[in-house]
């Protein structure tokens, strides 16, 4: 498990129960617990666990791109995804989502708000063994 690898940070853990609900209740759990236990949150980051080169360099260069009513997100792959800053004015929109949905409908929701950096490696991901195995060729 990860949890005991967690052991001595100071973190929350959100256990989402209703995962099988689809993506969005995984990020409606974050952003719940965020705004019921963080009441002076600027932003927040979400992020996928399977892209092997995010880093805090990324991390940081989402948080000092974020402008007024921000939305930072990573480009990479003729597209733009996660990681992505949303400034906390978002965190209904992102409680809102439902089923399927993912925060790509919130981005879509405000394009003016849009903040693009590069992330060419972004569309890497690892989600198979395969892919794993690939990356540890490179």
């Amino acid at each position: 498990m990860i949890r005991p690898t967690l052991a001595g940070y100071q973190i929350t853990i959100v256990q989402n129960d209703d995962w099988q609900q689809g993506m969005a209740s995984s990020i409606q759990a974050g952003a719940k617990e965020l705004k019921n236990t963080n009441p002076a949150l600027d932003s927040l980051i979400l992020m996928l666990c399977d892209q092997p080169f995010v880093d805090t360099w990324l991390l940081n260069l989402l948080i000092m791109a974020k402008g007024k009513d921000g939305i930072v997100v990573s480009a990479y792959n003729d597209t733009i995804g996660p990681p992505v800053l949303f400034d906390k004015i978002y965190l209904d929109d992102l409680i809102a989502l439902k089923g399927a949905e993912g925060a790509k409908k919130v981005i879509q929701h405000y394009p003016h708000a849009i903040v693009e950096i590069t992330f060419p490696q972004g569309g890497i991901d690892i989600d198979t063994i395969a892919d794993y195995e690939k990356l540890n060729a490179i």
